[in-house]
């Protein structure tokens, strides 16, 4: 999958977006494993039809980035899972 938009430029002539993007693997909707760093471009009215227009070396500062944001999701969410479990069954002890 594809992580991340990094130094972005617009040019609204011809109304094209160029940016610096990651493919990374993703096991369990977790990112793993970078593949590559690309220079793309697109049209603003196609987001999903990307032009490669040259492969650059790792972007580690992205590829950091996007683990950061992914492994404070799953800890949210783990979070989320044990207050929601541990009011349960402090509910469920209380009851009896």
């Amino acid at each position: 999958m594809r992580f991340g938009k990094a130094n972005c430029v617009y040019n609204s002539e011809i109304d094209v977006e160029r940016f610096k993007t990651t493919n990374l693997i993703v096991f369990l909707c977790f990112p793993l494993l970078p593949t590559g760093t690309y220079l793309v471009e697109r049209k603003r009215a196609l987001p999903d039809q990307l032009t490669g227009l040259e492969k650059l070396p790792l972007d580690w500062e992205q590829i950091l980035r996007v683990w950061v944001v992914a492994a404070g999701a799953i800890l949210g969410l783990i979070w989320l899972i044990e207050l929601v479990c541990s009011d349960a069954a402090w509910k469920l002890v209380h009851r009896h």
